[in-house]
């Protein structure tokens, strides 16, 4: 047996005594004021911990000193550290001073398209956890991404949970209508997540894509394309604007210039003719 091995066996029997010890202490207490603690079961109970559940009846909240139980991977119960005995089979993390907090996600993320070799793939996959990004939405995506979604889901390599859009749907790839039906259907069947919308692509195409997608029940997201904007967009089901593209467009009013410049080079001209009072449309 190595000596961290060793270490970490006795750092949790200390950690046990201590529960033990607190849970025997907090009984008798019980017992003496009337009915014993509720006890909890689970596989991990994090003892002493600060939860930021982020959300509360007037915004984010912290409730200290709790006690959360995870069974099958899903938090079970949070409660008071006080008002709970851990049952014996339980294993504990003493927390007291510590945070837990959601999974953060990661909803535009460019993972590598090259394959990578093994180590590095394994190290850029760790960092993600490592700082708190359990959801990754890939919005650069192949089909050699493909294997290590799977591996991560089988629980075979540590990583955050994959969502891998397509590749990039952009005017300059996709030039007809009939032709972005029919990679939409080929990336669905495929297995990707979903359709990766960006930059160029003409009214009639993006309106296909959209159909379709919807048809086959396959999500599409990202940039919205000048010739679509917003609130046709929104109107035929995009799941995501990234960037809060073509919002500055969106507040312009329907008979001032816009200018030549497309994209975000014709941006700033816009700023000083946008109408706030369509903000709430």
């Amino acid at each position: 047996m190595s000596r961290m091995n060793l270490e970490r066996m006795t750092s949790r029997r200390q950690c046990r005594r201590r529960v033990t010890a607190t849970a025997l202490g907090m009984c008798l207490v019980a017992a003496a004021c009337g009915d014993p603690l509720p006890e909890v079961d689970g596989d991990v109970a994090f003892v002493g911990v600060n939860v930021l559940p982020m959300r509360g009846p007037s915004g984010p909240v912290v409730l200290e000193n709790q006690t959360v139980v995870v069974a099958n991977r899903r938090i079970a119960s949070i409660n008071p550290t006080d008002t709970v005995e851990v049952a014996d089979d339980v294993e504990v993390i003493e927390a007291e001073g510590s945070y837990l907090m959601p999974g953060l996600a990661e909803m535009h993320g460019h993972l590598p398209g090259r394959p990578l070799l093994p180590l590095d793939r394994k190290n850029l996959l760790f960092l993600y956890v490592a700082n708190g990004v359990t959801t990754v939405r890939g919005m650069q995506g192949n089909r050699s991404q493909f294997t290590t979604r799977d591996q991560i889901a089988r629980g075979e390599t540590i990583g955050p949970r994959l969502f891998i859009g397509s590749t990039s749907m952009s005017g300059a790839s996709v030039t007809t209508a009939e032709q972005g039906a029919q990679l939409v259907r080929e990336y669905h069947q495929s297995g990707y997540d979903l359709v990766k919308i960006h930059e160029g692509l003409t009214r009639d195409v993006f309106d296909a894509v959209a159909a379709t997608a919807n048809e086959v029940g396959i999500p599409f997201g990202g940039h919205v394309p000048d010739e679509v904007g917003l609130l046709r967009a929104l109107e035929a089901g995009q799941v995501s604007i990234d960037h809060l593209d073509n919002y500055v467009e969106a507040l312009v009013p329907d008979d001032a210039p816009r200018g030549d410049a497309p994209g975000i080079d014709g941006l700033g001209a816009l700023l000083d003719i946008v109408d706030e009072t369509r903000i709430p449309e």
